[in-house]
């Protein structure tokens, strides 16, 4: 017992300080130091680390990328249905100074003209002038139906590609070239609905309405008078 409070009272012998000296060496032996390798793990790489500004940004990317185009040389007319109210469609392409093998319904101001409005002012040639280009700077295609014919309302889907402008110009200068006088005077008007999954412009007239809207400098122009058929044509549009 002497003994005991001796050692907790720090009275050791020399034989105890060298035992408990020793086994205070023993255990630092027994920590291996930290190895070159150890710390190299313990630091995050440049592609972890969130506050490395080098680092790519997959939103960036993503925002870059965001606006949509169709590319200068896809043919307009792979882009558009290949049938309208259940029979095949046939196809015309034009440019705006040669619309010579377009069809028209009885309705149109021009025995040829894929967008023509029925109160002497509106068509491609519209459509040109509103963007301050000529006309043939228009190109297109049309599938239209076999109803689509003189007597008959439009029935028909139109790409229109006119090389470099904006969607936002596009879209008024079409309200110009399918609306016509009527939308000049107040007539007719240009709502913005979802049709098919796409909000897009919307011309109604008592017969038929017309739907468009731009991708790019492509606009996609829907003349259809059945509202179901309207939102499945515009579901598989571009």
């Amino acid at each position: 017992m002497a003994r005991n409070r001796h050692f907790f009272g720090r009275h050791w012998t020399p034989a105890v300080a060298l035992g408990v000296t020793l086994a205070v060496l023993g255990g630092c032996a027994a920590a291996p130091a930290a190895t070159d390798s150890d710390v190299a793990t313990s630091v995050p790489t440049a592609a972890g680390d969130p506050t490395d500004s080098s680092a790519p940004s997959p939103v960036a990317t993503a925002t870059e990328s965001a606006t949509p185009t169709i590319a200068a040389d896809v043919d307009l007319a792979t882009l558009l249905p290949t049938t309208l109210g259940g029979a095949p469609a046939s196809i015309a392409r034009f440019d705006g100074e040669n619309l010579t093998e377009v069809p028209r319904p009885e309705n149109q101001v021009t025995d040829q003209d894929p967008i023509g409005s029925n109160f002497g002012i509106g068509g491609i040639a519209a459509l040109a002038e509103e963007l301050d280009l000529a006309p043939a700077d228009v190109e297109g295609a049309m599938a239209y139906a076999p109803d689509h014919e003189p007597g008959s309302s439009p029935h028909a889907v139109i790409a229109v590609r006119v090389a470099g402008a904006d969607p936002a110009g596009i879209i008024d200068a079409l309200s110009v070239a399918i609306g016509g006088m009527q939308f000049l005077s107040g007539e007719l008007t240009v709502t913005e609905e979802t049709v098919g999954g796409k909000t897009v412009s919307v011309i109604e007239r008592s017969d038929d309405s017309t739907y468009f809207y731009a991708i790019g400098d492509v606009a996609f122009i829907a003349q259809i008078a059945d509202p179901n058929e309207a939102e499945d044509v515009m579901e598989d549009l571009p």
